[in-house]
C-alpha cells in the first residue's frame, strides 16, 4: 500500500498539470504527437506500466513475460490512446436485398472500414514507438526476465 500512494500521487499530479493545458486549448498546434497533453499521458502510462512490470517481476519471479506479448500489449495501449484522441468514424453498412448486394455491401464496408481505421493505426504506431522506448528504458534488466524467442 505504501508503494501505491506515491504512484497514485504521481499520476494525479501529472494529469493535474496536463488538464489546464487541455482546457485552455493550448494543445492544438497541428502536429500529431508533440501535443503536451499527449506526451504527459504517454509518459504517465509508461511510468505506470514500468512500475507494474517491476512489481510483477518481483512478486512472481517464476513467471517470465515474453517480449512479443509485451509489444502486443504496448500496441494495444497505443491503439486505444490513438482512438481516444483522434476517434474513428465507422462507416454504415448498406442495405441488403439479395445475396449479390449483400456480398457487394460487405466488401464495400470492409474497404470503408480499413480506410477509416488507417489514420488511427498510423497514429498508434507513433505512440507505440514512444511508449516502447520509454518502457524499455525504464526496465534496467529487461533482458533478464523478458524472454525472446530468438534468445539462445
Amino acid at each position: 500500500m505504501k508503494k501505491l500512494i506515491p504512484l497514485a500521487l504521481l499520476v494525479v499530479l501529472t494529469f493535474a498539470l496536463a488538464a489546464p493545458v487541455y482546457a485552455l486549448g493550448l494543445h492544438q498546434d497541428g502536429s500529431p504527437i508533440t501535443d503536451p497533453v499527449q506526451l504527459y499521458v504517454i509518459g504517465g502510462v509508461s511510468t505506470v506500466l514500468v512500475y507494474l512490470l517491476k512489481v510483477a517481476a518481483k512478486r512472481w519471479p517464476q513467471i517470465t513475460l515474453r517480449r512479443d506479448w509485451l509489444t502486443v500489449l504496448l500496441y494495444v495501449i497505443a491503439f486505444g490512446l490513438a482512438v481516444a484522441w483522434n476517434g474513428i468514424i465507422l462507416p454504415t453498412f448498406a442495405t441488403c436485398t439479395d445475396p449479390l448486394t449483400c456480398v457487394s455491401s460487405a466488401l464495400t464496408y470492409a474497404q470503408s472500414l480499413l480506410t477509416a481505421i488507417a489514420p488511427a493505426t498510423a497514429f498508434a504506431m507513433l505512440i507505440y514507438n514512444i511508449l516502447f522506448q520509454r518502457v524499455f528504458e525504464g526496465l534496467p534488466n529487461a533482458a533478464k526476465w523478458l524472454k525472446t524467442k530468438f534468445a539462445k
